[in-house]
């Protein structure tokens, strides 16, 4: 369940990273 969780956050910064990068 952990794992879940934690890889549904690390999901939401990869897209919030690739928005930060299209912008750039």
């Amino acid at each position: 369940m952990k794992k879940v969780m934690a890889f549904g956050t690390f999901d939401i910064f990869h897209k919030g990273h690739e928005s930060y990068l299209k912008q750039a």
